[in-house]
């Protein structure tokens, strides 16, 4: 309920992919494959997604508006309150996508390069080709 603490035994599994809001109050985080917030103080734990086989590469952007995340390989946006599900990529190798510092942009690499989504227009950018 809303005024019960959440208190979760960290036994290696579960719990991962820990980010907080800019002002330290939110912690949002992946549990059995679902995206939650909660306050720091342990109350008002909230789920934001439905279940994903798998979910990793959480960031919350500068303005602590949106979330993105990689879930079953295909890069996701969605506002810090769960709606505005959005998925901006379906490429099995992407991995640790971060908002940009101006939160325009997610960067994200797959395989040996580095891409850019804008997030306004959906655009991808190759800006760094590894080469041997």
């Amino acid at each position: 309920g809303i005024n019960e603490r959440f208190v979760h035994a960290v036994d290696g599994v579960g719990i991962n992919n820990l980010v907080f809001t800019s002002d330290g109050q939110t912690i949002i985080f992946v549990d059995d494959g679902k995206i939650y917030s909660i306050e720091i103080t342990g109350f008002n734990r909230t789920q934001l997604t439905e279940q994903y086989n798998a979910i990793r590469g959480l960031d919350i952007s500068p303005d602590d508006s949106k979330i993105v995340f990689i879930a079953n390989y295909d890069i996701m946006i969605m506002n810090l309150d769960g709606t505005g599900l959005t998925q901006l990529s379906n490429n099995q190798y992407n991995e640790l996508p971060t908002f940009t510092p101006d939160g325009n942009s997610i960067l994200y690499h797959m395989e040996y390069d580095i891409f850019r989504i804008d997030i306004k227009f959906g655009s991808i950018e190759d800006i760094v080709v590894k080469t041997f």
